[in-house]
């Protein structure tokens, strides 16, 4: 059974901001949006700056609200609809799914202390398990060291650390209330090469040892494919790809993905209404009926499906 399941998620703002803004030009920043992620498993979404993967992943924890569609967390045999939580009940499920932001910079205080930061919103509800502040501060102490920092640090501010240490203060914050999701929202994008190795083989270290799941969000498509287990490819708000990234990697069958795997380039303006497919005026193998038809988005192989008219129709076993 899965955590969460989403189920064509809409997301649209309006287009100019300000209280005199002209009111009527949208845009779409996720266009019926659906996936789910598996216990222990990690969902990659992967696309260039602006194609909706950031809008998705705060909608999951109500950052956004959701224009359309629904949101599901599965907790053993219960089934919730995020979406109608209220106060009390969204606070004790935003435990259980864990937002990490890409810059720690940012979303560290610098006037706490690590411990402080840690701890910051965490107290009463890990109080309400019978944990005591003496307590509190050795379960900090152990998970600083699980990610790698040392007990001593607790008492340091963030500036002190470099980028790489304060994202693993980030992830320490996320675990101290052990969620059952972390959101990881481009969290080694802003890193060098070899530190970025090094959080990513720290969050695999941490997914085995808590049996956790994740949604990784990325613009890296060969970073995603090393971490995940199924990615979904998102271009201007839709899901364009979704295969496991074992054949993903070895496979990549929709143009857009094989873009992201050999470079990188601007979005289009994605309030740009487009009658076919979003991608047929960058895409190399564009027909005349692509920018006519708008594909769906089809399983064309157990657990791989591509919303790409053109592609489907050259694959021998997407036809019957």
């Amino acid at each position: 059974m899965p955590v969460l399941t989403v189920s064509q998620l809409h997301k649209r703002f309006n287009l100019e901001a300000g209280f005199f803004a002209r009111f009527g030009r949208f845009v779409n920043a996720v266009n019926d949006i659906s996936f789910s992620i598996g216990k222990n498993e990690a969902y990659g979404l992967v696309g260039e700056s602006g194609c909706g993967k950031t809008t998705t992943a705060r909608m999951l924890v109500r950052m956004y609200e959701a224009d359309e569609g629904q949101i599901n967390y599965h907790h053993g045999n219960n089934s919730v609809s995020v979406g109608a939580l209220q106060k009390e009940e969204l606070r004790q499920y935003r435990e259980k799914v864990r937002y990490v932001f890409q810059d720690p910079a940012r979303s560290l205080n610098p006037r706490m202390s690590v411990y402080e930061v840690l701890v910051s919103g965490c107290r009463r509800p890990l109080k309400k398990r019978g944990i005591d502040e003496k307590e509190l501060r050795q379960k900090a102490a152990v998970i600083l060291e699980e990610v790698g920092l040392q007990a001593a640090d607790l008492e340091k501010r963030p500036s002190e650390f470099s980028g790489g240490q304060r994202q693993r203060i980030s992830i320490a914050r996320a675990l101290l209330v052990e969620p059952e999701l972390l959101i990881c929202d481009e969290v080694v994008s802003a890193l060098d090469v070899s530190i970025q190795g090094q959080i990513l083989n720290l969050l695999l270290d941490i997914r085995k040892k808590r049996d956790m799941s994740f949604l990784f969000i990325a613009h890296d498509l060969k970073v995603a494919c090393y971490f995940c287990d199924r990615i979904g490819v998102m271009y201007r708000g839709e899901l364009m790809e979704e295969a496991s990234a074992a054949d993903l990697y070895k496979e990549a069958l929709h143009p857009y993905t094989q873009l992201l795997f050999s470079s990188t380039a601007k979005v289009t303006d994605t309030s740009a209404p487009t009658a076919g497919c979003s991608f047929a005026p960058r895409c190399p193998q564009a027909a005349e009926r692509c920018f006519r038809e708008h594909p769906a988005f089809n399983e064309i192989r157990s657990g791989h499906l591509i919303r790409c008219s053109h592609a489907a129709a050259n694959i021998p076993s997407a036809n019957p």
